[in-house]
């Protein structure tokens, strides 16, 4: 059955069931931001090496 629909049917009620606001927007970066740098982190890296600023999320309706 699900062999025979179109992708975008597929997808539509996957879709209809995600909500992401503005806060998961912004936190998604900054918690691959984290786990980047925890991963440089372990190679003996200086912090300050790494990481030249904080994280700017600029949202689709702003740029």
């Amino acid at each position: 059955m699900a062999k025979n629909q179109p992708v975008a049917e597929l997808e539509k009620p996957l879709l209809a069931g995600v909500k992401v606001d503005a806060a998961a927007m912004r936190e998604s970066p900054v918690q691959r931001g984290v786990a980047t740098g925890d991963s440089l982190a372990v190679r003996d890296l200086p912090p300050d090496s790494v990481f030249g600023g904080a994280v700017k999320a600029v949202l689709p309706e702003a740029k």
